[in-house]
């Protein structure tokens, strides 16, 4: 047989509850009071049937430190409220506000304290760490003043509505400059500084917002009329949109200066200095962009502004030799077309820009300079369509397979491997020749002697 369980021990909680209804010992009624392991339901049922007052009070504030939080609602605090009602003893009350991890419980005791002091002390803690059901309670109830305004200087929550608790509003506007100053939500910043009654400080929070956010930038930038601030966010501002916006509404000449020289967006140092009427310190802007710029299109772009056309040349010549984006752009501005026609060969071998260069490329001794060299099966192929130098197409038609045969190849082994000149003796651009190591079986190929061949009967046929 099994070791007897009373029924107020049942782990059925209707069962149990019921047990405890019906039993009248006091010594029993109290040891299931006090036994922690049990559900609070049980406890509580127990404990109202106790007739020693100071020990049910007792009992039900060791079960009200340990409610824990079923919901963050009303209902959990009704609850709490029921549980100390029949609690009146100042200590015992005071231990709860003090140390119950409910804060439901906390308010409750502290509403039922004679020390008002130490009760509008429990709500400012609580309105200072809970910003839930809990939190508002303790809110409605604190009124010392010294407290609010602590609070509202250090709490995460509840900042707004504490500030306007406040009698003194000068204090009340302290509080709203901290919060446009610290804090890291841009709406609470532009909630702030739109409350605060010191505008030039608002118009500095509004910058600082902006420079940040460009969702802000047009409600806050017309809110803004220091021309100062104005300029600082057309330098600062990281997005283009935002920091033309706040240049646009500037026309001091000191200041767009500054912008030209200094904006961290060099688009917008361009289009500060197109609106300086000193052409002298534009034309400082825009040589200091051509010659040292990062960007290549931003030099291309300031060397079109350049009077001096010898320096815009440079500048495009070194693009076009050594940049890495804009070769083309830069190459269709230079006078030189000998050095454009090489630089387009360059291009036209291993750029990314390859078919639109060798659209480009005229002279025919390049021309098959790219068929050698390039890298691109597609360039090769589209070149020899273009020739027009007969004995250029017979150099090719007696070239050797290494040089212009294509393979397309199954691979087999572990992993893909491209050759781009370290096991190939003709890299191409993903394909492989028949040098490469690599192959396997042959499945496909391409003869550019073969193209060149048919090019060649094209030209005889319309001569």
């Amino acid at each position: 047989m099994g070791i007897f369980k009373p029924a107020w021990q049942s782990e059925n909680l209707d069962r149990a509850l019921k047990a405890v209804k019906r039993i009248n010992s006091q010594a029993k009624l109290i040891v299931i009071a006090k036994n922690t392991e049990l559900d609070i339901d049980i406890r509580e049922t127990a404990a109202s049937k106790i007739i020693d007052d100071a020990l049910a009070q007792e009992i039900y504030a060791d079960i009200a430190k340990k409610l824990r939080y079923f919901n963050i609602s009303s209902v959990d605090f009704e609850y709490a409220g029921r549980l100390l009602e029949r609690v009146n003893d100042q200590q015992l009350l005071t231990d709860i506000a003090k140390t119950s991890t409910n804060d439901h419980v906390r308010i409750v005791a502290a509403d039922k304290l004679a020390d008002k002091s130490f009760a509008q002390c429990v709500y400012a803690e609580i309105v200072k760490s809970d910003n839930t059901y809990s939190g508002n309670e303790a809110l409605k109830r604190l009124n010392d003043q010294a407290l609010i305004f602590d609070v509202a200087m250090n709490s995460r929550y509840f900042r707004f509505e504490l500030a306007e608790k406040l009698e003194d509003k000068t204090l009340t506007q302290e509080v709203y400059a901290d919060i446009a100053k610290t804090r890291y939500n841009n709406f609470e910043k532009h909630k702030a500084a739109d409350r605060l009654t010191d505008r030039i400080l608002a118009q500095k929070i509004y910058a600082e917002i902006i420079i940040s956010d460009s969702y802000y930038t047009s409600s806050l930038l017309e809110k803004i009329t220091d021309p100062n601030l104005i300029a600082d966010i057309a330098i600062h501002a990281g997005k283009l949109e935002t920091s033309s916006a706040a240049l646009a509404k500037l026309t001091d000449q000191n200041l767009i200066y500054n912008i030209a020289i200094n904006a961290l967006l060099v688009d917008i140092c361009i289009e500060a200095a197109d609106k300086l009427t000193d052409e002298t310190l534009s034309h400082e802007v825009y040589t200091n962009i051509a010659k040292n710029n990062k960007s290549e299109l931003a030099r291309i772009e300031a060397a079109d502004k350049l009077t001096d056309k010898a320096l815009a040349l440079e500048v495009y010549a070194d693009v076009a030799k050594n940049g890495l984006y804009c070769r083309m752009e830069a190459a269709d501005k230079l006078t030189d077309r000998r050095l454009a026609q090489t630089i387009y060969t360059d291009i036209a071998i291993k750029d990314y820009e390859y078919g639109l260069a060798a659209m480009k490329i005229t002279d025919q001794d390049l021309l098959f300079e790219v068929i050698k060299k390039s890298k691109f099966k597609e360039v090769r192929e589209s070149v020899i369509k273009s020739l027009t130098d007969q004995n250029i197409l017979t150099e090719i038609i007696n070239g050797s397979e290494t040089e212009y045969v294509y393979i397309w190849e199954t691979i087999e082994g572990p992993s893909f491997t491209d050759c781009f000149g370290s096991n190939c003796v003709n890299p191409v651009s993903g394909y492989r020749c028949n040098d490469c190591p690599y192959y396997k079986i042959s499945t496909n190929s391409l003869d550019l002697r073969e193209t060149a061949r048919e090019r060649l009967a094209e030209l005889n046929k319309n001569s």
